[in-house]
This record gives C-alpha cells, structure tokens and sequence, in this order.
C-alpha cells in the first residue's frame, strides 16, 4: 500500500493519512518525511477524527 502511494504521490499529491478497518480495531497510517507511524485504534471509538488531528499535530 505505501509503495503505490510513494508511486502515486507526485501525481496525487502529500498523503494525510489513511484508515485501516478490521474486524476488531481500525489501523491508522501517517507520514511525516520518510518515517510512517502506525496506530491502532479501538473499533469502539466514535471520535477518530479527534485521534487523528491529535496525532497530527504532535508528528
């Protein structure tokens, strides 16, 4: 999944970040230069978006 997005960023542009949904939890995937963070996240939660522009904010 990273290596299209490398591939396709200079067409599509910067990527924010990218939600992964499984059965039990949600994956979310930032980047910031050339490190990637991953963070698990109950399926429970309702506020992701607040989690994310958290996240955001201290990468």
């Amino acid at each position: 999944m990273l290596t299209l997005r490398g591939e396709s960023s200079k067409k599509l542009g910067k990527m924010n970040y990218t939600l992964v949904h499984h059965q039990k939890i949600t994956i979310l995937v930032l980047q910031k230069d050339t490190i990637t963070y991953y963070t698990t996240i109950d399926k429970k939660e309702k506020d992701i978006d607040k989690i994310i522009s958290g996240i955001q904010k201290i990468i």
